[in-house]
């Protein structure tokens, strides 16, 4: 069984989270919205008070969120993500961004966990269909 820690429970990551806890593992959720948290236990996974407190001891982290301001103050703000994640955790960030704002986030994390000398090594996915702001022309 694995833990996993869930970074917004809206439309989206509600039902996510709901699979994975289906599937035996233990789901660690945050959201700001009260209601979702209380869903999100009606489905038998645990609440967080903050998105450092979903992703300590965590396997896994997946944040789902519906835009970069909300992506980055989740992970870089006060009781972040990047303040709770495990140098052997993988975060794995699905939210309804732009891929460059993606990349961005990455570099910013990476440059973190270097400067910290954690050791980590990050993940550069191949984008099929994605273009540069150059071929956009």
């Amino acid at each position: 069984m694995a833990r996993v820690g869930f970074v917004g429970l809206g439309t989206m990551g509600l039902p996510m989270a709901r699979n994975i806890v289906r599937g035996g593992h233990e789901v660690v959720g945050f959201d700001l919205d009260s209601l979702a948290l209380a869903r999100h236990a009606a489905n038998a996974g645990r609440k967080a008070d903050s998105p450092g407190e979903a992703a300590s001891n965590a396997d896994f982290v997946i944040t789902m969120l519906p835009d970069v301001s909300h992506v980055r103050t989740a992970l870089f703000g006060q009781n972040g993500v990047a303040q709770g994640l495990g140098t052997d955790t993988l975060l794995i960030e699905m939210s309804t961004i732009h891929p460059f704002a993606s990349d961005a986030i990455r570099d910013d994390l990476s440059a973190q966990w270097k400067a910290a000398d954690y050791g980590r090594r990050d993940l550069r996915p191949t984008r099929k269909g994605a273009t540069t702001p150059e071929a956009d022309g």
